[in-house]
Protein backbone atom coordinates (compact mmCIF):
# COMPACT_ATOMS: atom_id res chain seq x y z
CA UNK A 1 0.00 0.00 0.00
CA UNK A 2 1.27 3.49 -0.94
CA UNK A 3 0.76 6.40 0.76
CA UNK A 4 -0.65 9.51 -1.33
CA UNK A 5 2.46 12.26 -2.10
CA UNK A 6 2.28 14.69 0.78
CA UNK A 7 0.82 18.25 -0.61
CA UNK A 8 4.17 20.25 -1.37
CA UNK A 9 3.86 23.64 0.12
CA UNK A 10 4.62 26.35 -2.45
CA UNK A 11 7.68 28.28 -2.46
CA UNK A 12 8.36 32.00 -1.21
CA UNK A 13 7.95 35.00 -3.76
CA UNK A 14 11.10 35.19 -5.57
CA UNK A 15 13.04 36.14 -8.42
CA UNK A 16 15.31 33.89 -11.12
CA UNK A 17 17.59 36.26 -13.22
CA UNK A 18 18.98 34.60 -16.26
CA UNK A 19 22.34 36.34 -17.47
CA UNK A 20 23.03 35.80 -21.25
CA UNK A 21 19.44 35.35 -21.63
CA UNK A 22 19.03 35.79 -25.49
CA UNK A 23 21.94 32.75 -26.08
CA UNK A 24 20.49 29.17 -26.84
CA UNK A 25 20.98 27.44 -23.43
CA UNK A 26 18.17 29.90 -21.88
CA UNK A 27 15.76 29.45 -24.83
CA UNK A 28 16.51 25.34 -25.03
CA UNK A 29 16.57 24.44 -21.37
CA UNK A 30 16.04 26.96 -18.76
CA UNK A 31 12.72 28.47 -20.24
CA UNK A 32 11.09 24.90 -20.82
CA UNK A 33 12.11 24.05 -17.44
CA UNK A 34 10.58 27.17 -15.70
CA UNK A 35 7.13 26.71 -18.01
CA UNK A 36 7.04 22.52 -16.55
CA UNK A 37 7.61 24.12 -12.72
CA UNK A 38 5.06 26.60 -13.82
CA UNK A 39 2.54 23.64 -15.14
CA UNK A 40 3.09 21.84 -12.01
CA UNK A 41 2.05 24.69 -10.25
CA UNK A 42 5.37 24.24 -8.32
CA UNK A 43 6.57 28.24 -8.90
CA UNK A 44 5.87 30.67 -6.22
CA UNK A 45 2.77 33.12 -6.71
CA UNK A 46 4.93 36.30 -6.45
CA UNK A 47 7.57 34.47 -8.87
CA UNK A 48 9.37 36.65 -11.56
CA UNK A 49 11.73 36.21 -14.05
CA UNK A 50 14.55 38.93 -15.29
CA UNK A 51 16.72 38.21 -18.42
CA UNK A 52 19.58 40.24 -18.35
CA UNK A 53 21.43 40.46 -22.16
CA UNK A 54 23.39 42.94 -24.63
CA UNK A 55 20.49 42.71 -26.94
CA UNK A 56 18.26 45.76 -27.78
CA UNK A 57 15.11 44.04 -26.50
CA UNK A 58 11.95 45.76 -24.93
CA UNK A 59 9.98 43.67 -22.28
CA UNK A 60 7.46 42.50 -25.09
CA UNK A 61 10.04 41.19 -26.91
CA UNK A 62 11.59 39.34 -24.73
CA UNK A 63 8.18 37.51 -23.57
CA UNK A 64 7.63 37.07 -27.36
CA UNK A 65 10.72 35.58 -27.77
CA UNK A 66 10.10 33.50 -24.48
CA UNK A 67 6.67 32.24 -25.86
CA UNK A 68 8.27 31.49 -29.08
CA UNK A 69 11.31 29.58 -27.45
CA UNK A 70 8.45 27.23 -25.26
CA UNK A 71 6.33 26.46 -28.47
CA UNK A 72 9.67 25.27 -30.40
CA UNK A 73 11.42 23.29 -27.06
CA UNK A 74 8.90 22.57 -24.69
CA UNK A 75 8.86 18.65 -24.03
CA UNK A 76 5.42 18.11 -24.10
CA UNK A 77 3.39 21.28 -25.85
CA UNK A 78 2.20 24.40 -23.74
CA UNK A 79 -1.01 25.95 -22.50
CA UNK A 80 -1.64 29.35 -23.70
CA UNK A 81 -3.09 29.81 -20.11
CA UNK A 82 0.14 28.55 -17.93
CA UNK A 83 2.41 30.39 -20.87
CA UNK A 84 0.72 33.79 -19.76
CA UNK A 85 0.87 33.14 -16.19
CA UNK A 86 4.42 32.55 -16.56
CA UNK A 87 5.17 35.56 -18.54
CA UNK A 88 3.44 37.60 -16.69
CA UNK A 89 6.07 38.90 -14.56
CA UNK A 90 9.07 38.90 -16.84
CA UNK A 91 10.74 41.48 -17.63
CA UNK A 92 14.55 42.27 -19.53
CA UNK A 93 17.52 44.18 -18.67
CA UNK A 94 19.71 45.70 -21.22
CA UNK A 95 23.20 46.05 -20.79
CA UNK A 96 27.08 44.47 -20.24
CA UNK A 97 27.76 42.18 -17.57
CA UNK A 98 30.49 43.99 -16.65
CA UNK A 99 28.97 47.50 -16.45
CA UNK A 100 28.07 48.26 -12.73
CA UNK A 101 24.95 50.16 -14.50
CA UNK A 102 23.69 47.01 -15.63
CA UNK A 103 23.22 45.72 -11.99
CA UNK A 104 21.73 49.26 -10.79
CA UNK A 105 19.05 49.12 -13.65
CA UNK A 106 18.58 45.35 -12.38
CA UNK A 107 18.19 46.45 -8.71
CA UNK A 108 15.72 49.07 -9.88
CA UNK A 109 13.61 46.10 -11.68
CA UNK A 110 13.77 43.46 -9.15
CA UNK A 111 12.30 45.95 -6.49
CA UNK A 112 9.45 47.24 -8.97
CA UNK A 113 8.77 43.46 -9.46
CA UNK A 114 8.72 42.85 -5.60
CA UNK A 115 6.18 45.79 -5.28
CA UNK A 116 3.96 44.80 -7.66
CA UNK A 117 3.75 41.21 -6.27
CA UNK A 118 3.17 42.79 -2.88
CA UNK A 119 6.39 41.52 -1.33
CA UNK A 120 8.50 44.65 -0.58
CA UNK A 121 11.58 42.29 0.20
CA UNK A 122 11.93 41.00 -3.25
CA UNK A 123 15.50 39.12 -1.56
CA UNK A 124 15.13 35.67 -2.65
CA UNK A 125 17.02 35.82 -5.82
CA UNK A 126 18.15 32.79 -7.99
CA UNK A 127 20.94 33.22 -10.64
CA UNK A 128 21.40 31.46 -13.95
CA UNK A 129 24.51 32.27 -16.44
CA UNK A 130 23.71 30.79 -19.27
CA UNK A 131 25.73 31.42 -21.96
CA UNK A 132 29.68 30.53 -22.38
CA UNK A 133 30.27 34.29 -22.92
CA UNK A 134 29.04 35.14 -19.55
CA UNK A 135 31.80 32.59 -18.06
CA UNK A 136 34.36 34.05 -20.30
CA UNK A 137 33.52 37.44 -19.56
CA UNK A 138 33.61 37.28 -15.68
CA UNK A 139 30.02 36.72 -14.88
CA UNK A 140 30.17 33.74 -12.88
CA UNK A 141 33.72 34.83 -11.17
CA UNK A 142 31.53 38.30 -10.15
CA UNK A 143 28.36 37.22 -9.41
CA UNK A 144 28.86 37.13 -5.62
CA UNK A 145 30.26 40.75 -5.77
CA UNK A 146 26.83 41.41 -7.85
CA UNK A 147 24.90 40.00 -5.15
CA UNK A 148 26.25 41.58 -2.52
CA UNK A 149 25.77 45.14 -4.77
CA UNK A 150 22.07 44.08 -5.01
CA UNK A 151 21.42 43.27 -1.54
CA UNK A 152 22.83 46.81 -0.97
CA UNK A 153 26.54 46.03 0.52
CA UNK A 154 29.71 47.81 -1.41
CA UNK A 155 31.39 44.64 -2.85
CA UNK A 156 35.45 44.51 -1.80
CA UNK A 157 36.76 46.48 -5.26
CA UNK A 158 40.21 44.30 -4.20
CA UNK A 159 38.38 40.70 -3.85
CA UNK A 160 38.45 38.19 -6.37
CA UNK A 161 35.31 36.79 -6.09
CA UNK A 162 34.60 33.16 -7.51
CA UNK A 163 31.70 30.71 -6.89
Amino acid sequence: MTDAPAKQKKPDPCSFVIFGVTGDLAHRLVIPALYNLAAGKLLPDGFALVGVARAEWSDDEFRDRMRAALAEFATDGVEAKTVDALLRHCRYVRGDFDDLATYDKLKRQLAELGRSAGTPDFSRRRNHSSTERCLKSGVSASTSAALAYLAGKAPDQNARYSE
